[in-house]
């Protein structure tokens, strides 16, 4: 499984929010809006992503429903719709792939948003469960994003 590569994704462009659940929900939304940048990436078995791969993963938010992951250098671009659903403990997004290989392709995963900080934790693979905590241990599966408010 190709999505989303968690070494090489660089940009991610969220133009928008799918479903709205819950009423903190838009809320979220709101807050997520703007830059971020990524500060740690453990990968499915636990290991830490290089630094220098970590720093070039980049997050912006500006929109309504749609995420672009762009890899590397912009060569590598993946495109997925987004689902919010902060009425669910912990919060869920669910990410649909629009392009590539994944096409078609649903990853679960759960968000925490405190002040400057967003974690993301995303199964590796269509099919497994949502994860339930925010964890990357050999054996998950999961994928754990953080990523800090990028300064202006």
């Amino acid at each position: 499984m190709k999505f989303p590569p968690a070494y090489s994704v660089l940009v991610a462009l969220f133009l928008g929010l799918g479903a709205v659940h819950g009423g903190d929900t838009a809320e979220d939304w709101h807050k997520l809006k703007g830059n971020w940048q990524a500060v740690e990436i453990l990968t499915l078995d636990g290991r830490a992503v290089s630094p220098d791969e970590v720093k070039a993963v980049k997050l912006t938010v500006a929109g309504a429903d749609r995420m672009i992951f762009l890899a590397a250098k912009n060569t590598d671009k993946h495109e997925c719709s987004v689902k919010l659903d902060a009425s669910k403990k912990p919060k869920a997004i669910d990410l649909k792939a629009l392009d590539g290989d994944s096409k078609g392709d649903v990853l679960l995963g759960i968000y925490q948003l405190d002040g400057d900080t967003l974690k993301l934790c995303v199964a590796s693979e269509p099919k497994l469960d949502r994860p339930s905590r925010f964890t990357s241990e050999v054996g998950s599966k999961n994928f754990l994003y953080t990523f800090k408010r990028a300064k202006p």
